[in-house]
């Protein structure tokens, strides 16, 4: 399973520097920083909607990678 975290540099909840601190490429297979808060995803998806389609296609090219 691949796990790639989008992230907002402003999320109050889960500040981004808390984030990092706990995030290695060992857990994760992608990390992206995006304007906005924790809500920001939900609030705003048409924004988003381009950046989720290319994490998921750098996770698939990174399985097929993986599985040859």
């Amino acid at each position: 399973m691949k796990i790639s975290i989008i992230h907002g540099v402003d999320d109050k909840f889960f500040p981004m520097e808390r984030v990092q601190k706990m995030t290695t490429s060992k857990i994760v297979d992608g990390f992206y920083s995006v304007k906005g808060t924790h809500n920001e995803i939900l609030l705003h998806q048409e924004t988003h909607t381009k950046l989720i389609g290319q994490v998921l296609d750098a996770l698939e090219k990174k399985s097929e990678k993986d599985n040859t």
